[in-house]
């Protein structure tokens, strides 16, 4: 493995974690990285002082020039919009990897918010950049950064307010939910159930288990989930696995991934608030299959090293762009659940991943860690980083005195398109 290659491996988890939470999407995520690894690729390591500092700043530009396709897309999507489930084993290893994502349910809520306001949000108050490190890559002064991380976390404590349900709680909430859903029990589902429960149901209208709006009200929900649940599936199996760190149920028909169903609490732990589904099928190609969980994670890595080998191939082709946007027969304008409950709902508290004062220096929640680092530790590991942080441009919005080297947005077009010939192997898969 190249020296090259071995620096992108370092801090590819690293990466995945950011890019994804700020586009709520696995493919999307891959496909960033990807950009950002023929970036790096084509680069020569000697000129860059700070590879942790780069690559970061150019995923966090690649997944902001993706927002606003995504964006595009979602105007024709069918029913409401969730985020693509990450999905895991409870494996310790996949839970070390998984610590900085966010939770479905807050994933939903960060979709109120601007591109920019999430990017802060997400590099702040998860991974705990300053606001003088975030000011560079984003081509705004500190006094800017900190403004959008004050409306970022104005615009979350609306919605979701702090809270922390246990999570062996919520995995004997889950069980009793599936078990009263499908066996048909209404009178147990009901009590499980807050009066206000809404479910969001997001099947792209390439599923029978979506549907075309949200479903509010506990009679309205509870009848519709036994509704559905009674129509025969052959070879039904319900496994519980992880989602974005959560307790979840996740559906299979004939081994492969039919849906996958999420609750979210009250923020006392005694009713489910929400219900989300997921059955898009194109969502669900990142679940692991019934099968893959008996193979060796060893081949399932390689098959991904093919994939992505193959992307490399093709990227001089496809010139780096965007992938197509595909349109539905049927059309409506799509309903993200934070966008249905509207920018006027209050709370008191801030939510599991947010914490701090006005200015966004206050302490972190437990998600964040007390001492503001992200449980990963990126903050320490960026410590000396930060103080022997290169010094060969001016900071771009002429306030910031720190840079990323080699960093510069106008070089972003240039390396991709420098990289499609020069690259040699695939980017490194780290998942």
């Amino acid at each position: 493995m190249s020296d090259v290659t071995r620096v992108f491996a370092a801090h590819r988890e690293l990466l995945f974690s950011i890019v994804y939470n700020m586009l709520g999407s696995v493919t999307d995520a891959e496909d960033v990285l990807q950009e950002t690894w023929l970036a790096w690729a084509s680069r020569d390591p000697d000129e860059i002082g700070h590879p942790r500092a780069y690559l970061v700043r150019v995923a966090v530009n690649q997944a902001l020039a993706h927002q606003s396709a995504q964006r595009r897309r979602r105007e024709t999507y069918v029913g409401p919009w969730l985020p693509e489930p990450l999905v895991t084993s409870p494996d310790a290893a996949d839970h070390a990897v998984r610590t900085d994502t966010l939770s479905l349910a807050l994933l939903v809520v960060l979709e109120t918010l601007t591109p920019l306001e999430r990017a802060v949000f997400i590099l702040h108050e998860v991974f705990a950049y300053a606001h003088t490190e975030i000011a560079p890559m984003i081509g705004r002064s500190p006094a800017a950064v900190r403004q959008l991380a004050h409306r970022a976390r104005e615009h979350v404590q609306a919605r979701r307010p702090r809270s922390q349900v246990n999570p062996r709680l919520q995995r004997q909430v889950t069980e009793r939910f599936v078990a009263a859903a499908f066996g048909g029990d209404l009178e147990g589902l009901m009590e499980l159930l807050a009066p206000d429960v809404t479910l969001w149901a997001d099947g792209g209208g390439k599923s029978n288990a979506g549907g075309p709006r949200p479903i509010r009200g506990r009679d309205n929900v509870s009848r519709v989930l036994i509704s559905r649940a009674a129509q025969p599936l052959d070879g039904l199996d319900i496994q519980y696995r992880q989602v974005n760190g959560d307790p979840c149920a996740v559906l299979f028909v004939e081994n492969a991934p039919y849906a996958v169903m999420v609750v979210d609490m009250t923020p006392d732990g005694s009713r489910i608030q929400d219900v989300y589904t997921v059955s898009n099928p194109d969502k669900l190609t990142h679940v692991p299959s019934r099968a893959s969980r008996l193979t060796d994670g060893a081949d399932a890595a390689g098959q991904r090293a093919e994939v992505m080998g193959e992307a490399v191939a093709q990227h001089a082709g496809r010139g780096g762009g965007q992938r197509d946007e595909g349109g539905a027969d049927e059309q409506r304008r799509v309903v993200s659940p934070a966008q249905e409950r509207g920018h006027d709902q209050g709370a008191e508290d801030l939510p599991d991943a947010v914490a701090g004062g006005e200015d966004g220096d206050g302490a972190r929640d437990p998600q964040v860690g007390a001492d503001g680092q992200g449980e990963g530790g990126h903050a320490q590991e960026r410590g000396a980083e930060q103080d022997g942080r290169d010094q060969g441009g001016d900071d771009p919005t002429g306030q910031d005195g720190q840079r990323d080297a080699g960093g510069l947005h106008d070089e972003r077009d240039e390396d991709q398109r420098r990289a499609g010939p020069e690259v040699a192997e695939p980017c490194p898969q780290g998942r």
